[in-house]
């Protein structure tokens, strides 16, 4: 079987039809707006033949993105599993189903490049020839220079090879820039275009169709009143000779897409009144949208897209069944995204501003990553309370093993402690701990236990302690008291530099209020004076 190269992306026959169809559109509408003439701008339709090769080279560009930006996920995984002592085969085994957590969707290419790399491993091929192999067809810069570090630093193992993994492992924002832009040691090509024979004769004949739409063809007194326009019947109109039938199109247009949106919301939400009944409490928003999603033929095509969104849910959830949030999630997304572009429909058709109907749909289009954004604020704040609270935990289990606990009833004391004393109610971290000490009390393998703490923690700090934990647990003595200390002035050190960090992002968030607040006073000060000035 041949693998996937990720250098060239072929199009299937329903996607070559519909760029080719959505160029041609775009080309016409471009052109017919400024021309106002079917005939003129039915010679941009064969700009649509080049609508596959843009779609292609964009398609292809985004896969190698995300390719990109999960290899440096897989990178950090590499780096933490090396950390606790794994081999290079054995991590490489257990970097599968990692991933499949973090990332969240099965069909993933880089979860398939692990699964070929762990079968070709498995059959005794050597893993630096797998690594080759993708980076070639992957046509990545960063899985290239892994690749060649890798040959480099062959059977080293250790420090060494945790530091090229550390090296490499870009800053997400840095590999999404890297995606649009060149390489630093190459120099940039610059693209010369070459103007169309056909766009020049048309720049030059456009004097001949300056005439507006309807200049001479609508009446003055056939269109005396016109009856869309909001605010009662018979309102008088501008007759201009020159624009009357473009603004009764439009009017005509904007009033039947605001009644279109405004009809389907009413529909969708009367089907779903019938069916949960009229006495149960709903929600006017995102009822009729979750309806309407969780349909299983609608809901089979966007669920592949909403890997991030599951990936992230998954961590937040505990690593649990995930689809309800999810749906709920893309529910009131879409309910956001339907809301502001029929807002946007009725603002414009009632104030006759289609400038409005376009602010309407960049909302639409703006909200769903805003309301990303604050999925994955949620996420980076757990990660956050997770680090900042792990030093403490870990400093409480070293005291009670020195004092003569095992590590299990350590665990149960670290859970034990007052109330008043921690942090908040719920907190990440100790719901983990009371999760899997409640694993251990059933009955459960410790080894099992600890393993899925490290992977519903989803924190390379948390999977360091649990691996830690495991690889020190049997043997006791000094050797586990001295692998908990230093791990606890390596984490010590980490919550050092996330406060630090915090402390910075909090004074530049200050900066734009206190400015504020100066002008104010500067304005409250000045005011008296000035005015006093003014009467003297």
């Amino acid at each position: 079987m041949s693998m996937t190269d990720y250098r060239e992306y072929a199009l299937s026959r329903s996607q070559r039809a519909y760029a080719t169809a959505g160029a041609a559109f775009v080309g016409f509408a471009a052109v017919w707006l400024l021309y106002r003439q079917p005939l003129i701008a039915l010679l941009a339709t064969p700009c649509g033949w080049y609508g596959p090769r843009l779609v292609a080279g964009h398609l292809r560009l985004r896969r190698q993105e995300r390719l990109r930006l999960h290899f440096k996920d897989m990178l950090q995984t590499l780096a933490s599993l090396l950390s606790a002592g794994s081999s290079v085969e054995t991590a490489f085994g257990a970097l599968e189903a990692d991933m499949a957590m973090l990332i969240g969707d099965p069909g993933a290419p880089l979860l398939l490049e692990l699964r070929a790399v762990t079968n070709r491993l498995r059959n005794g091929e050597p893993l630096e020839l797998s690594l080759s192999d993708l980076a070639v067809r992957s046509g990545v810069e960063e899985i290239g220079n892994f690749a060649e570090a890798f040959r480099i630093c062959k059977r080293s193992g250790g420090r060494s090879r945790r530091g090229r993994a550390a090296h490499f492992g870009l800053d997400r924002g840095e590999a999404r820039g890297r995606a649009g832009g060149r390489r630093p040691d190459r120099p940039e090509k610059i693209r010369v275009q070459a103007h169309d024979g056909y766009a020049v004769r048309l720049r030059r004949s456009a004097r001949l169709f300056r005439r507006r739409l309807y200049a001479a063809a609508i009446p003055r007194r056939r269109l005396a009143r016109a009856y869309l326009v909001p605010g009662g019947v018979g309102r008088r109109v501008r007759l201009d000779d020159a624009n009357y039938g473009y603004q009764v199109m439009m009017r005509f247009a904007l009033g039947f897409i605001a009644l279109v949106l405004l009809a389907g919301y009413g529909l969708q939400f009367v089907q779903v009144s019938r069916s949960r009944g009229w006495s149960k409490p709903r929600h006017f928003l995102f009822d009729p949208m979750l309806t309407l999603i969780a349909r299983k033929r609608l809901w089979g095509r966007i669920a592949p897209k909403l890997h991030r969104e599951q990936a992230a849910l998954s961590v937040l959830w505990g690593g649990q069944d995930v689809t309800a949030p999810l749906q709920r999630h893309a529910a009131e997304c879409a309910a956001y995204a339907y809301t502001a572009l029929l807002a946007g429909a009725m603002l414009s058709w009632l104030a006759d501003r289609p400038v409005l109907l376009g602010l309407g749909a960049l909302m639409s289009a703006l909200l769903p990553l805003m309301k990303r954004k604050e999925l994955n604020g949620k996420l980076e704040q757990r990660r956050q309370e997770i680090v900042m609270e792990l030093p403490e935990m870990l400093n409480r289990l070293l005291l009670m093993v020195n004092a003569g606990e095992n590590v299990r009833r350590a665990l149960e004391r670290c859970l034990e402690r007052p109330a008043s004393a921690r942090v908040k109610t719920g907190h990440p971290l100790y719901a983990e701990l009371e999760a899997a000490v409640t694993a251990m009390r059933r009955g459960e393998s410790f080894v099992f236990v600890w393993e899925e703490f490290g992977r519903r923690c989803a924190v390379p700090e948390a999977r360091l302690f649990a691996t830690t934990l495991l690889m020190n647990a049997k043997r006791g003595g000094d050797t586990f008291v001295t692998a908990l200390r230093e791990l606890s002035r390596t984490l010590w050190e980490k919550r050092k530099a996330a406060a630090k960090t915090l402390g910075e992002r909090a004074s530049s968030r200050l900066a734009f209020p206190l400015a504020v607040i100066f002008l104010i006073i500067l304005v409250l000060v000045g005011t008296p004076s000035i005015l006093l000035m003014a009467t003297e």
